[in-house]
This record gives structure tokens, C-alpha cells and sequence, in this order.
């Protein structure tokens, strides 16, 4: 008889996350802190405080990816938005508190403070969401589009979620949108390594 054995340490390294634990977040010429280059799972946790159906969100996000048309997915997932925001007129506050408790989970508690005092505007913590969201997604093992299409080969459906009208990178595969990158030569899977003190 076999003795039972589940290594998710293994796991890890098969997926390369042990080789590199930690990247840099810089804006303003400074590393603010070093981010985990895979999403911990308490950092969605202040989500359930958020009041929603997630019913309704999980059926929208299903049959969005399903529609042919981009226009017709986005358009389903910004009724659904607005339903959310009809329904529960206090979404907008949980919302923030939800986002800034996420941030602080993520950043930590002294990056979240050194990402304020730099004073971001409303374009860099947009360029650092979709920035993350990119991240994020290949470390879940997505493969990055090609740029190259061979004649005549068909097109499969995207799986990843639907975004909404300016939240994705002109260029598929380009690099994430990271505050102020062309200053200090942006993000790299390269500069991914062990985490330094900022």
C-alpha cells in the first residue's frame, strides 16, 4: 500500500512560482515594494463584504464570454454593473472600502502608504490594476497571444475575463502599463527574483 502524498511546494516549482517569489513595484523612479508574483488568495477575501449577487455577476461573466460580438459582451457587463449600482445604493462605499483593504493586502501596509504619499493620479492606479491583471493572469498559466497568425488557422474563443472599453493594452503581449515605466525601463518577467528590501 502507497502512502498518500500531496507536495503543492512541488506544484510550485513546476509552475516556476518557487524559482521567483516576489517583483518590483516602481513608480517615481522608486521601488514602492515588492508585490508576489502570484495573487494570494486573502486579497479577495474583503470582496464578500461587497453586497452583490454574485449569482447574477457569475451568469453575466459566462454568457459574455460565450457572445460573438466584444461590443455585446461589454454592453452585458455594464448593464449588469448598473443593476448592481440600482439595487444596492451603498455598492459605491463598499466598493472603496473593499479596494483600499485589497490594496493594503497586497501592497502591504507600508507600500499601500509609499504608493499614496507619491500621490498617484486616477491614469496610474489605472495603469497599475490593469498592469496587475495581466501579471496575474499569466502566473495562472495563461499563455500570451501571438502575435503572428498563420493563414488559414482558426481563432479560438478567449477564456480570460471580459474588460471593459480601455482596460486592455493597444498591443496584445505588450508589456504591463506599469506608473511611469518609460522612466526606468518598465517590468519584465526577467526582473522577477527574491524580495528585496525597498
Amino acid at each position: 500500500m502507497h502512502d498518500l502524498d500531496l507536495d503543492l511546494d512541488a506544484a510550485r516549482a513546476e509552475r516556476g512560482a518557487a524559482a521567483a517569489d516576489y517583483f518590483p513595484l516602481k513608480f517615481r523612479k522608486k521601488v514602492i515594494c515588492q508585490l508576489p508574483t502570484e495573487l494570494p488568495l486573502d486579497v479577495l477575501e474583503p470582496l464578500t463584504n461587497v453586497a452583490v449577487d454574485l449569482g447574477l455577476i457569475f451568469r453575466t461573466a459566462i454568457d459574455a464570454a460565450k457572445a460573438q460580438s466584444p461590443e455585446a459582451a461589454t454592453m452585458s457587463v455594464l448593464d449588469m454593473a448598473v443593476d448592481q449600482f440600482i439595487t444596492n445604493k451603498h455598492l459605491p462605499d463598499q466598493l472603496m472600502v473593499a479596494a483600499k483593504d485589497m490594496a493594503k493586502r497586497l501592497l502591504g501596509d507600508d507600500g499601500f502608504t509609499a504608493f499614496l504619499a507619491a500621490r498617484p493620479s486616477i491614469h496610474d492606479v489605472v495603469a497599475l490594476i490593469k498592469g496587475l491583471m495581466r501579471i496575474y493572469r499569466l502566473r495562472l498559466g495563461e499563455s500570451s497571444p501571438s502575435s503572428d497568425s498563420s493563414s488559414g488557422g482558426t481563432t479560438s474563443t478567449p477564456t480570460s475575463p471580459i474588460t471593459t472599453p480601455g482596460s486592455t493594452p493597444e498591443a496584445l503581449g505588450a508589456a504591463p502599463a506599469i506608473p511611469a515605466s518609460s522612466e526606468y525601463g518598465g517590468y519584465s518577467p526577467e526582473l522577477i527574483g527574491s524580495r528585496p528590501t525597498p
